[in-house]
């Protein structure tokens, strides 16, 4: 492009800066003038964090006297950042880079860490104000000031000295929360933003020594935008039309990232790629390539490892993915990445069955099943020594295959987990010979009477019924193993099962006649405050321990029954004749489908009596060498 002609970047540190002439008149035509800095010189200036947009604006600015189109948002930043008086420099990708350049725009990405690292401030653009917005902004610092309050009062809830006196919670207050119903919607649409939808944010914001949301001319501090969104996420359930929590919860999660970052320096990669996956990326590749500076894996930068991470727009998408999967499981020698995530559903073509596509946006939080890997023992299945490695498409990895499924659901749904329930207690009592009719209650005694895998030791003598509950939560419960005390939470949920073959729909509006149908589950929704809980999450999706395991556990993933007896759940698209396989470098079993001459991964999965890395089978499975494409 003509406009870059005579501005070549001369060094690896160079970059652009723009700078936007002021102008007292909103009317007059956007003047920018370009110029090269050197980075190590530690020059000032702001840069610009936004949303790109898809349309291009039809008026141009004018940049070293050329008319250059730009697209409506920045078109719209740059008119409100502008100043009156004196001129403002700003870095802006898509003024600094010359985007038609790909070994520039290759060269840029990889010190765009440094860029926003270094700049006096990261101006966080939301878009032009809209009604009622002014109000919103004035309203966030009160917002944060609660939560700040909320934050020292839980520090000290185990402090011997008297505890602060709390001003009333601002959900509390009719002036604020009934006076305009219009302001607090503008402020959910702030919150609500598609910015931060966007993947390169998590870098922009994260690095930034000093960040400011920006919408029209409002301003306010990241922190404390930050901290109005923890405390109207905290109570939502106090608020009437409030924001999507998962909303709420990417503004935390990105300052929490930011915090521990400064606190450490940076992360292994994978750590970021759950998060993005909740984000999006115009350019599949940007899901790899805008987190890349926030890393901290001790990997030389001039490795033979470190190249396949060297930014290049030139390759495929599938050859970026592949390479980012590769130096992840090369350089840790784990295959965590593979974990909490289906591998059969991809939407980049061609991709290794071991690679996971990160394009595919996750609804929601990712999956415990990564997160719950930490009090799994699967590494004392493989004593002997061995290392993963890679020849083109394929990985090469030892291990054991432990058995094959004999049975398998559909995919299960989060949205309706008490009728998947059913079918798997109906299963299960089916394959013992103990329900001979279509209702739960027959078979539940009996399930409670029978050893799960009797010839097994490791599940320590363990009814079929208590191996059940087990397994619908991946044993797991607060990031560790479920205590005994979970089996009563089952039972609840068993109740509202049976009230409902019934016809009897759980509400506070019809426990006297539960109590007269059902005398025992009626007592024990009066008296045990665990049993009111998870009854309410059952009908109104609130959070329970149990029921919020289960939820984690069950979604999108399907059940299991295996030749040995064996139950578990795997990843979708898991199907009868898969086997279940211990992997070196595994904290869960993984899903492999057998072809000629390689085995295809399906995904992870949990199975419930190895988990901890016993198994006494006879004959043990043998030890084998997979080839995995």
């Amino acid at each position: 492009m003509g406009l870059y002609r005579h501005l070549t970047l001369g060094f690896r540190d160079s970059i652009r800066v723009v700078k936007i002439d002021p102008a007292k008149d909103q009317t007059e035509w956007i003047q920018l003038s370009i110029f090269q800095v050197r980075l190590r010189d530690r020059p000032k200036y702001e840069a610009l964090s936004y949303e790109w947009g898809a349309e291009m604006c039809d008026k141009s600015v004018i940049c070293d006297g050329q008319e250059l189109q730009v697209k409506i948002n920045l078109a719209a930043a740059l008119k409100h950042l502008r100043l009156s008086d004196e001129p403002r420099w700003m870095w802006i990708d898509a003024i600094c880079i010359d985007q038609e350049n790909i070994p520039e725009r290759n060269q840029q990405v990889s010190i765009m860490r440094d860029v926003y690292a270094q700049a006096d401030r990261v101006l966080i653009w939301i878009g032009e104000e809209f009604p009622y917005v002014k109000d919103a902004f004035k309203m966030i610092p009160e917002l944060a000031k609660n939560w700040q309050i909320r934050e020292v009062a839980r520090l000290q809830a185990g402090d011997s000295r008297p505890p602060l006196r709390l001003r009333p919670s601002i959900a509390e207050e009719p002036s604020l929360m009934l006076q305009n119903e219009l302001l607090w919607k503008s402020l959910y649409k702030l919150f609500a933003s598609t910015y931060f939808e966007r993947t390169w944010i998590l870098q922009e914001i994260v690095v930034s020594t000093r960040a400011t949301v920006v919408c029209g001319k409002q301003q306010v501090d990241w922190k404390l935008f930050n901290w109005a969104a923890s405390f109207i996420n905290a109570t939502t359930s106090l608020l009437q039309n409030a924001p999507d929590t998962d909303t709420l919860t990417k503004v935390s999660g990105i300052d929490q990232i930011r915090s521990m970052y400064k606190q450490r320096g940076g992360f292994p990669l994978p750590l970021y790629l759950v998060f993005v996956q909740v984000l999006k990326s115009t350019n599949p590749r940007d899901k790899i390539y805008a987190i890349l500076g926030l890393r901290r894996d001790g990997i030389k930068e001039l490795s033979a490892l470190a190249e396949l991470l060297r930014v290049d727009y030139t390759k495929s998408e599938q050859q970026v993915y592949q390479d980012a999967a590769r130096y992840i499981i090369e350089s840790q020698q784990r295959l965590d990445i593979c974990c909490g995530q289906p591998l059969t559903s991809k939407g980049v073509e061609d991709l290794p069955s071991w690679v996971p596509d990160w394009s595919a946006r996750m609804e929601g939080a990712p999956s415990t099943f990564l997160t719950a890997c930490s009090h799994y023992r699967l590494h004392n299945l493989l004593p002997w020594p061995g290392i993963i490695t890679f020849n083109h498409n394929s990985m090469y990895t030892d291990g054991l295959s432990i058995d094959s499924i004999a049975f398998a659901t559909g995919t299960l749904s989060c949205e309706t987990p008490l009728p998947a329930i059913k079918q798997i207690i109906l299963h299960l009592c089916s394959q013992l010979g103990v329900a001979p009719t279509r209702q739960v209650d027959p078979g539940l005694a009996s399930l409670a009477s029978i050893r799960y895998r009797e010839s097994v030791s490791p599940t320590d003598g363990q009814s079929i019924f208590e191996a059940l509950w087990r397994t619908l939560i991946g044993n797991t419960a607060y990031f560790k193993p479920a205590q005994p005390t979970f089996a009563r939470h089952f039972e609840g949920l068993l109740d509202i099962i049976r009230l409902r073959e019934r016809g009897i729909i759980f509400d506070r509006t019809n426990i006297n006649e539960i109590t007269v149908l059902e005398p025992d589950v009626g007592q024990k929704f009066e008296s045990d405050i665990f049993s009111q809980l998870l009854w309410r999450s059952a009908v109104e999706k609130d959070t329970h321990p149990f029921f919020a395991e289960l939820v984690n556990t069950i979604q999108g993933r399907v059940f299991f029954t295996t030749s040995k007896g064996y139950m578990g759940f795997g990843a979708m698209g898991s199907k009868i004749g898969d086997q279940v396989c211990v992997l070196r470098g595994g904290s869960c079993p993984f899903i492999l489908r057998s072809h000629d001459t390689y085995f295809e991964m399906i995904g992870d999965s949990y199975l419930h009596g190895i988990m901890q890395g016993r198994i006494l089978d006879r004959p043990r499975p043998k030890r084998q060498r997979f080839r995995i494409c």
